[in-house]
């Protein structure tokens, strides 16, 4: 088992709980964000997509 990167803890404890939809593709994750989502907590996550242990392929904010 290898240890997650800082990254994808910050992932788990502070923005996953704001996700709402996830669809997997062979290119990545497609994440979509409740409407209610803090604007610090899209930025924060802009500052650490590309340093998860997963790859983000895109992410929508929902309008519902």
């Amino acid at each position: 088992m290898t240890i997650p990167q800082k990254e994808t803890l910050i992932y788990f404890k502070k923005i996953d709980k704001w996700v709402s939809a996830v669809e997997y593709t062979e290119d990545g994750v497609i994440l979509t964000f409740d409407k209610n989502t803090p604007n610090e907590t899209i930025l924060l996550f802009e500052k650490i997509k590309d340093k998860l242990d997963f790859k983000v392929k895109e992410y929508t904010i929902s309008s519902i």
